[in-house]
């Protein structure tokens, strides 16, 4: 069972139609120098419903990469890119396939450790590229929008 919303209560719930799944994952963790980390993700998914129909607001193909490299002792820089292959939409649905997108994400964090706290600069969605998350059917012709670019400045302590 799978819970969703394309009913004619438009309520979630538990679906009585059996879903058939599959796909495979890569991940990779290491290193390509002592100062850094790398982390890389590729998965695929793919299946239908008991209508035999393709799985509909959903990507074929995610990927994600993250890269830390240690500028020095206290300081790094990172960057995180994800990617989103394109979506299709339910039968019901007559708007276009969502579009794939890549978004990239970076930041430069400063370690004190001596007065045990972190202050981080983060860009999200440096090249602020349109990524959307699907709206259903007959509701947001756009669908939703996923943020442009973001500036965010933190500060961690612990006490």
């Amino acid at each position: 069972n799978q819970i969703h919303y394309v009913n004619q209560e438009n309520k979630f719930f538990n679906s009585e139609k059996d879903n058939t799944l599959y796909g495979a994952e890569l991940e990779y963790k290491g290193n390509i120098t002592t100062k850094d980390s790398l982390y890389l993700n590729l998965s695929y998914t793919n299946g239908d419903n008991s209508y035999d129909e393709s799985l509909s607001n959903v990507s074929n193909f995610l990927a994600k990469g993250y890269y830390v490299y240690d500028i020095f002792e206290n300081l790094s820089g990172s960057a995180v890119v994800k990617y989103s292959s394109e979506k299709g939409r339910f039968d019901m649905d007559s708007r276009d396939a969502m579009d794939a997108y890549t978004i990239v994400d970076t930041a430069l964090q400063y370690k004190n450790y001596r007065q045990d706290y972190d202050l981080t600069l983060s860009v999200k969605n440096i090249f602020n590229k349109e990524g959307k998350y699907p709206a259903m059917p007959m509701t947001y012709m756009d669908d939703y929008s996923k943020e442009g670019r973001t500036f965010m400045l933190s500060v961690r302590k612990e006490f």
